[in-house]
C-alpha cells in the first residue's frame, strides 16, 4: 500500500513547484521588461513610444508565458492530487477489508 502512494504521488511536487514558480518567472521577465523600457526612456526620452514597445512587449509576453504554465500545472497538480488520494483511499479500504477478513476466519 505505502508502494502505491509514493508511486501515486511521486510528480505531484514537482508539479506544486512548477505551477507555484511559473508566475514568479513571468513576473522576473515583467520586471527586466520594464527596466528596458526605462533604460529606453532614459535614453531617448518619452517622445517616441516605439523604442518603449520592446521593453514592454517583454514584460507582456513574460507574464503571458509565466501564466500559461502555471494555470494549468496548478490545475493538473488538484486533479492528480484529487485522484491519487482516492486511489490511496480506496487502496486502504480494501487492504483493510482483506486484513479483516483474515481475522475473522
Amino acid at each position: 500500500m505505502i508502494g502505491v502512494q509514493s508511486q501515486l504521488q511521486k510528480w505531484l511536487p514537482f508539479i506544486a513547484v512548477t505551477a507555484a514558480t511559473a508566475p514568479l518567472l513571468g513576473l522576473l521577465g515583467t520586471v527586466s521588461g520594464m527596466i528596458r523600457m526605462f533604460n529606453v526612456i532614459t535614453v531617448t526620452g518619452t517622445g517616441d513610444v516605439k523604442p518603449m514597445a520592446g521593453g514592454i512587449s517583454e514584460a507582456l509576453v513574460t507574464t503571458l508565458f509565466g501564466l500559461i504554465v502555471a494555470i494549468p500545472a496548478l490545475i493538473l497538480h488538484t486533479m492528480l492530487s484529487r485522484r491519487s488520494n482516492g486511489v490511496v483511499q480506496a487502496t486502504e479500504r480494501l487492504s483493510l477489508s482483506f486484513v479483516n477478513g483474515l481475522k475473522s476466519k
